[in-house]
């Protein structure tokens, strides 16, 4: 990999070719869900020309994938595959694919999970790609530009369901590509058109989970951040707390962590205490071995909360509802070594505390949103793309 000893940034267009005809295939991903979303009235497994398509394009994800990995002559993008953190998350996937043999669904089960796995392969090969042609830097660039990428296209897909008045309003369109992204944006990326954009829909999103992951990220700053992210924190604790002592704590906790909600705690969470305690009783019944992969935690959750839950929106119950108890300590082992990797002394000084805290971001969303631990939706794409390149930067034969 280039070091990073120019303060040059590579040009988007020649950036963009960087990954190859991997890159073209994540960024294609965007508008092609644009066209194949509809709202299904039929069942959630039912095979039309729209699931048709995202069948055909997992497949060519996954060859295209599996074709570079096969013939690549660096031995380090197998590494990035089948080393630490990433197996672990392989583990579950292939697991995930395996519950396929007691799922209710199990086709419904086994694409699912192998959806997951043409994914990941499809992001390992982009990264290695980047390590190899770009610095640490521009490989951080082109994440962004794909992070920006998928806020222009969620902002057209949610006009098109809502209609043209909610551009007046789009920051809710990307909310977990925004909150994911937001601490590389803060700290680290040089386009400062990609930097405002990300944080803008962020802070704007009014999404209680991107608050709630901020809170960590910004503590970090005290312990490992340098003399302006300090300063940084401490300005928004001043402000925090100015605001705190004209108004009250519970309006300000009200109006930010809990907007939208009739109150504060618990019990004020959309319902996740509800299906959370719920959730928590029926992987007791089969702790071993789960009820399947997606289709099982679906039918689960239909059958004794209701149709109006989709995912257990926490990525330990998802897990431990689809596999059982081993699901959830391969997906803990996953964010505790990615964690690690965030303070090793291969990652710079100048990047660890948006690494770490963007760790902490994909933590809370995980435990509060559909994403990792489920199927390719939700906060899952942007979620494992940021992870792994946090991994393969921490290498130091890459």
């Amino acid at each position: 990999m280039r070091t990073d000893s120019s303060k040059h940034i590579m040009p988007l267009k020649l950036l963009i070719k960087q990954a190859g005809w991997a890159g073209y295939l994540l960024l294609f991903e965007q508008p092609l869900q644009l066209v194949t979303a509809r709202q299904r009235t039929e069942g959630y497994d039912a095979v039309d020309s729209s699931a048709v398509i995202q069948i055909l394009y997992t497949f060519c994800c996954f060859a295209y994938a599996a074709w570079y990995l096969y013939l690549s002559r660096s031995k380090n993008a197998k590494e990035i595959l089948f080393g630490s953190p990433e197996s672990f998350l392989l583990l579950y996937i292939l697991l995930c694919m395996a519950s396929s043999l007691w799922s209710p669904n199990a086709k419904y089960s086994a694409f699912m999970a192998f959806q997951c796995l043409a994914y990941l392969m499809l992001i390992v090969v982009i990264l290695h790609k980047l390590s190899q042609k770009c610095s640490a830097q521009d490989m951080i660039e082109w994440v962004m530009l794909w992070a920006v990428w998928d806020i222009f296209w969620a902002v057209i897909a949610d006009a098109k369901l809502c209609g043209v008045q909610f551009l007046l309003y789009p920051f809710s369109a990307a909310g977990f590509t925004s909150g994911v992204f937001f601490f590389l944006a803060l700290y680290l990326s040089r386009r400062r058109i990609f930097s405002w954009l990300v944080m803008i829909f962020a802070i704007l999103s009014i999404s209680n989970k991107i608050y709630f992951g901020i809170i960590p990220g910004l503590l970090l700053a005290i312990a490992f951040g340098d003399r302006k992210a300090k300063v940084l924190v401490f300005l928004c604790v001043g402000i925090v707390l100015i605001v705190v002592l004209a108004v009250g704590l519970e309006p300000v906790v009200h109006n930010t962590l809990f907007y939208g909600h009739e109150g504060v705690g618990m019990e004020y969470t959309s319902g996740r205490d509800t299906f959370w305690k719920r959730g928590w009783e029926l992987c007791m019944q089969r702790p071993l071995y789960g009820y399947g992969f997606v289709a099982g935690e679906r039918d689960t959750l239909y059958e004794f909360i209701g149709t109006s839950v989709v995912s257990m929106h926490n990525m330990f119950f998802s897990a431990f509802i689809a596999v059982g108890i081993l699901g959830p300590l391969l997906l803990l082992s996953y964010f505790i070594n990615t964690g690690f990797l965030c303070f090793t002394k291969h990652i710079h000084q100048s990047r660890m505390l948006a690494f770490a805290g963007t760790v902490c971001m994909v933590f809370v969303i995980a435990m509060t949103a559909p994403g990792i631990g489920t199927r390719v939706y939700g906060a899952w794409l942007p979620s494992v793309l940021v992870m792994t390149m946090i991994s393969v930067l921490s290498r130091k034969n890459i």
